[in-house]
């Protein structure tokens, strides 16, 4: 017996899958099926085996591998909705000619808790960032509360460019009406949308104009007029299926009309917009000395002025007219400054008058780590809403700003403001680990000149928060303020550091200890430095070390054809082989059993492939 939820739908849909076949016919298509009110419902799409015979649509995925989706036909969504009892349909939107090439593109708004007016505003806005390309898109009610933006294209383009330039778009939208829109779906609260276009990929998917949506099946994907739009009230943002089968019956497809009205739009004749450069100002010390001095020390090795100069001079941060006097007497008076008003230095000098970085010493020969990436699109569009904003005349913009950007760090920003409210609240979504920190910020050009750590501080027991957080385009280092910083329990953040986080893609667990009292920027070193040159290193160096002399080792005891009788790599004997390459390179820290037991369990990482276990032995696999 058909459940009467499923027979609702049934009924639904005999009307208008004709007016969605007729709009996407042989494009692949996803669905889900109704599921019991407790369990998520069941994503479909790629086939593991198909025996129906119903026409597919071969589809390349990223990894390269290709998956049979079903294709798009009348009878083929009958088949999902009566045998299946299939609630949505959903598809990237290619075209039927090519599952890898455009038809339309989408962008979809989703609410951030927004206030009521806002999806609508959002919406609007966009049709004219749209209307100044001389591009035209089909809205729709998402059925969820969102709208959908579907943008047709004439000519067929890849998937790859018009998502990047959609990226740019949205980035394009948050800059001019950052209180309108936000690009990061961890920024929720107020009156911003989620501007959404990572979907625009093979693959990834969307409802499909008519599509049901929800558990219940009440509502549907509505496609509707902009004039229609603009006078909807807030509260009317979502259409239930009786009304789009009264719409169908009142006007005919609102859809398929809109599509027929619209000229040829080619994505070629699109005029591509720049995204303003990047600006990283680093999270270090200033004066061209200083930075020359740190980039040399990195590798974590004491040298004296002499050895520093030469090194500089050679990969070309400072000229053969500087002295190694000058480079003394510019590291030791920074080093003084330091000390002077209470901040921790990041480069100490030795007894025997050499220089090394603040950090804990690393004499293990280097060893190469992966690096992050280059700042993608998105991140280099917040860095020049940051730059742009912090003495910018709307200090609103500002705060939505530095909630933007710790959003895309992977917090959950919640931007609040206002009379009697704290700025907004940053929740680290770890887990047990996770915490809240208090954010308050400070607008302005140079150094702010009233922090008022009390402030940023009084806010945290009435939002349940571990830590309170100050952000402005820079502070003073007078002792004053770094006393004042410890007695609220204050981390006072620079725009420099924020901009530090987000060009090294530091992920909310690394940056807690920048949460600390007193100045991120002192922290984010530490955390920066024991990337390089903390755990992640030593275990790096340990497993290449055991791989290589494991491998040469094997290889040697295959020339005697006398398995049984093979050097067993242990523990220990891995031990004493990490140690002794250690002590020939002079280092003087001793490798532990930790490192090594890490060291083994990275080599059999399913993912590296490197090593198996064989009792008690690691065997290397070839390289």
């Amino acid at each position: 017996m058909v459940q009467p939820l499923v027979a609702e739908a049934l009924s639904y849909y005999e009307a208008v899958i004709p007016h969605i076949a007729a709009s996407f016919r042989g494009i692949p298509v996803a669905w889900n099926t109704f599921a019991a009110a407790s369990a998520p419902p069941t994503w479909r799409g790629p086939l593991a085996e198909h025996a129906h015979r119903l026409p597919t649509v071969a589809v390349t995925g990223a990894s390269g591998r290709t998956h049979p989706y079903l294709a798009l036909e009348s009878f083929t969504l009958e088949w999902l909705a009566k045998d299946l009892a299939a609630a949505e349909f959903h598809s990237w939107t290619p075209t039927a000619e090519d599952p890898a090439a455009v038809h339309f593109a989408r962008i979809l708004l989703e609410p951030t808790g927004a206030a009521p007016g806002a999806m609508r505003t959002a919406a609007l806005l966009l049709r004219d960032l749209l209307d100044a390309r001389h591009l035209t898109a089909i809205p729709l009610l998402d059925g969820l509360g969102g709208i959908a933006l579907y943008l047709p294209f004439s000519d067929a383009p890849a998937y790859a460019p018009v998502r990047a330039w959609l990226h740019t778009l949205a980035n394009d939208a948050a800059a001019a009406h950052p209180n309108n829109f936000t690009t990061e779906p961890n920024s929720v609260g107020g009156s911003r949308v989620h501007v959404h276009v990572k979907s625009n990929a093979p693959g990834l998917h969307s409802a499909l104009p008519y599509s049901l949506r929800g558990a219940d099946g009440r509502y549907a994907v509505a496609p509707v007029t902009w004039a229609e739009l603009e006078t909807l009230a807030p509260h009317a943002l979502r259409y239930e299926a009786a009304q789009v089968l009264a719409s169908l019956r009142e006007r005919g497809d609102c859809f398929a009309a809109q599509c027929a009205s619209i000229p040829p739009q080619r994505f070629a004749d699109i005029a591509h917009h720049s995204v303003p450069p990047v600006m990283v100002p680093a999270t270090q010390p200033r004066g061209h000395v200083i930075r020359a001095a740190l980039a040399i020390l990195a590798d974590g090795r004491s040298r004296d002025a002499k050895a520093i100069l030469d090194e500089a001079i050679a990969r070309g941060l400072l000229t053969a007219a500087t002295s190694d006097k000058y480079v003394y007497n510019a590291l030791n008076d920074y080093i003084q400054r330091r000390k002077a008003h209470d901040r921790s230095a990041a480069i100490l000098q030795n007894a025997d008058r050499t220089f090394r970085m603040n950090e804990p010493l690393d004499d293990w020969p280097s060893v190469e780590l992966p690096q992050p990436l280059a700042p993608d699109a998105a991140t280099t569009a917040l860095i020049a809403r940051l730059h742009s904003t912090v003495s910018g005349a709307d200090p609103d913009a500002w705060e939505v700003a530095v909630c933007d950007a710790f959003a895309h760090l992977g917090f959950r920003a919640t931007h609040l403001g206002g009379n009697k409210a704290p700025d907004g609240t940053l929740d680290a979504q770890l887990g047990p680990l996770g915490y809240r920190a208090m954010l308050e910020c400070k607008h302005g050009a140079g150094v702010v000149t009233q922090p008022d750590a009390a402030e940023a501080a009084k806010w945290s027991d009435q939002y349940g928060a571990r830590y309170r957080t100050l952000v402005g385009p820079g502070f003073s280092e007078e002792v004053e303020l770094h006393d004042e910083l410890l007695a609220h329990a204050v981390s006072a953040w620079t725009i420099d550091d924020l901009v530090t986080a987000l060009t090294e893609r530091l992920n909310p667990l690394e940056l807690e200890p920048c949460f600390a009292p007193g100045f991120a920027g002192d922290a984010m070193l530490d955390v920066l430095w024991d990337r390089d040159h903390g755990e992640r290193k030593r275990v790096a160096y340990a497993a290449r070390v055991i791989a290589d002399e494991g491998w040469n080792a094997q290889a040697a005891a295959a020339t005697q054809a006398d398995p049984p009788n093979a050097a067993h790599l242990t523990l220990d004997a891995a031990m004493l082989l990490v140690q002794q390459h250690l002590t020939r390179a002079g280092a003087t820290r001793a490798c532990t059993r930790e490192e090594i037991v890490a060291a083994f369990t990275h080599l059999r990482d399913p993912v590296l492939a490197r090593a198996v276990i064989a009792g008690d032995a690691l065997v290397i696999l070839a390289p």
